[in-house]
């Protein structure tokens, strides 16, 4: 008869232990991160590396989530809640935001600057009503650090651009060829603007046709 028999003591229960990048879908830093994905709760990785990625601000320095601006609704306009899913990939940043590349309006820019005060590069994948130059001037004020800022399509007039150019000492490159203006840019405006930056596009200028600007 056999007696004896020893059992093998169970500690707590813990979390799994993160596990190597190299056994997971690794969401590195740039354009292959499916931010939108991690956002909206997907697993597209292993369970313990998708709450390491939610939860580690450090994640969050390169936000890109420019898939949103190519979804539309029946109407032509941006999808519901896409505000609250910038704004939630913006605050996981916790202030170390470097780069973002998204859909933008006037609230969110003000929010963006806000905080993201090390904001480095900025590419507006689609805008909504932010050619104002007052708003460009108070965003341009509080991004001391900013190098590099494409715009993609939409209105931004001549002034709102100079204000972007005059208050972003560090700007390097500013490409705003997809966007149209109603103003010409002179050879004296366009020689400054071009001495400030050192890649630069403009906007091209809307013509009129047939009762319309094209």
């Amino acid at each position: 008869m056999r007696t004896g028999s020893k059992r093998r003591a169970r500690g707590p229960a813990t979390d799994p232990p993160v596990p190597p990048p190299s056994r997971c879908r690794r969401l590195d830093s740039g354009r292959n991160r499916k931010y939108a994905d991690i956002l909206r709760g997907a697993r597209l990785v292993c369970a313990s590396w998708w709450r390491v990625t939610l939860d580690d601000p450090l994640q969050w320095r390169r936000i890109d989530l420019a898939e949103l601006a190519a979804d539309k609704d029946e109407d032509g306009d941006p999808p519901a809640g896409w505000r609250t899913m910038v704004r939630a990939a913006v605050r996981r940043s916790a202030g170390l935001c470097e780069s973002f590349r998204g859909p933008v309006d006037g609230d969110f820019l003000l929010f963006l600057v806000h905080s993201a005060p090390s904001l480095r590069s900025l590419e507006v994948a689609c805008q909504y009503h932010i050619h104002k130059e007052e708003l460009i001037t108070s965003v341009a004020k509080k991004l001391p650090l900013v190098e590099r800022i494409v715009l993609s399509r939409g209105l931004f007039e001549q002034r709102s651009l100079v204000a972007l150019v005059r208050h972003s000492p560090r700007l390097q490159l500013l490409y705003a060829g997809g966007c149209f203006t109603y103003s010409c840019y002179g050879d004296t405006l366009r020689a400054w603007m071009e001495g400030k930056v050192r890649d630069l596009r403009l906007p091209h200028q809307a013509t009129w046709n047939r009762g319309h600007f094209e």
